[in-house]
């Protein structure tokens, strides 16, 4: 009789044990840069321009927390911009947020830092704050994806 009690509680820990698991100790890594890739459509606003210009900027991805953000053309300076920036997601707004800087030569001598946000309705916040040619340079954009 006291075998069989053994033997039952023993076979009722190797039950139990059995139906346990193992944790996954996998680390996912989050794409943010996807999340936040595509095409937004919407105005800059330049500060001592009373009128807002319609625009659009490309966000491609380079990695999982790095986006290329690209204004095709930013108002007053006529030219392309390509600005590689970091993504990180915000634990407590939810927003993807974005940051970056641009230093370049030619065709004039540029340096824009970039910081932003895109939030869960897929509005990008854009700002970029520099110098052009030794003069400040201050333009917002705020766009929705299409």
């Amino acid at each position: 009789m006291k075998t069989k009690k053994i033997l039952f509680l023993l076979l009722t820990v190797a039950l139990f044990a059995g139906f346990t698991s193992c944790g996954d100790d996998d680390e996912q890594s989050v794409d943010n840069a996807k999340e936040i890739t595509g095409s937004y459509e919407g105005s800059f606003t330049i500060p001592s321009i009373e009128n807002p210009f319609p625009g659009e900027i490309d966000v491609t991805r380079l990695s999982n927390e790095k986006v290329n953000v690209t204004v095709k053309e930013v108002p007053v300076l006529k030219i392309p911009v390509n600005c590689p920036c970091t993504v990180i997601k915000d634990s407590k707004s939810g927003k993807y947020l974005l940051e970056g800087k641009l230093e370049m030569t030619q065709p004039k001598a540029i340096t824009l830092n970039l910081s932003g946000s895109v939030d869960s309705t897929k509005t990008l916040i854009l700002n970029m704050a520099g110098t052009i040619d030794g003069s400040q340079l201050a333009v917002s954009f705020e766009g929705v994806r299409k």
